[in-house]
């Protein structure tokens, strides 16, 4: 994550991160099966910069959506 060192900054005390992903699914639509992420892999790349995974929910037959809250914010 290239910028991951700044988002606390951005996203301020109460910030929420939102990112939605293709389904480690093979075919279309999206990008290829090697470099899809499962939600388990998104958490793991995200955690680690002070993050706790609020919610994953599907939205749709070929995306998830997960939320994130900041470590200590409800």
């Amino acid at each position: 994550m290239k910028y991951s060192t700044k988002i606390n900054f951005y996203l301020g005390p109460q910030g929420s991160l939102a990112i939605v992903e293709f389904k480690k699914i093979d075919g279309l639509p999206g990008p290829p099966i090697n470099i899809r992420l499962t939600s388990e892999e998104v958490e793991n790349m995200v955690i680690p910069y002070g993050f706790s995974k609020k919610l994953t929910v599907d939205i749709g037959p070929f995306n998830y959506l997960v939320i994130f809250a900041l470590l200590g914010v409800t």
